[in-house]
């Protein structure tokens, strides 16, 4: 049975012509300067403006942190 993961990473930027790249690398740079395999992470990402917190893949990661 596979393991589910442990570490949701969200990365966001603020306009769609922008991209996650640079986030998500530096994230896998940490989890593999940590020994963190990639199949412990669950990414979640948005392109929205930082000024609200309505953000729905923040919003799906916080309900997966609370239901553990």
């Amino acid at each position: 049975m596979p393991r589910k993961p442990k570490i949701g990473c969200y990365i966001r930027v603020s306009t769609t012509a922008q991209d996650h790249d640079q986030q998500r690398h530096s994230i896998r740079s940490w989890a593999r300067s940590n020994h963190v395999p990639q199949s412990e992470l669950k990414w979640f990402a948005d392109k929205k403006s930082g000024k609200t917190m309505d953000r729905e893949q923040l919003s799906t990661l916080l309900r997966a942190v609370d239901l553990g």
